[in-house]
């Protein structure tokens, strides 16, 4: 068995009446930074039957061996796109702020028998 890369996987809760302009500024965001990365990303999301929310799972495939390495490497380029690209600092804010604290990070490595 050989272990890989670390995945971070992202899970955030948000109200389901911020939804569909989470999915608009998301579009805007999320594939810049993915590319900025040259991470992959894969996202899913599922409506609580019980609750007006939905939870969105992000999972970063990162070229990184360490969680501190991942840190570093998303800084830098949600940074470096905040200094070049026009609107992105303003949709990553706006994204922060409907995903307040209900956010989770999870680590895991791929590994291949």
């Amino acid at each position: 068995m050989s272990r890989s890369n670390i995945h971070m996987k992202a899970t955030v809760e948000i109200a389901l009446d911020d939804f569909n302009e989470f999915l608009s500024k998301g579009k805007d965001v999320f594939p810049l930074l993915a590319k900025e990365l040259g991470w992959e990303l894969s996202s899913t999301w599922e409506q609580k039957s019980n609750r007006p929310t939905v939870v969105i799972y992000n999972l970063w495939k990162t070229d990184e061996v360490s969680i501190e390495g991942v840190y570093e490497k998303f800084e830098s380029a949600q940074f470096n796109l905040e200094a070049n690209v026009v609107g992105f600092k303003d949709n990553a804010k706006y994204l922060d702020g409907v995903i307040g604290i209900n956010e989770d990070f999870t680590f895991t490595s791929e590994f291949t028998f």
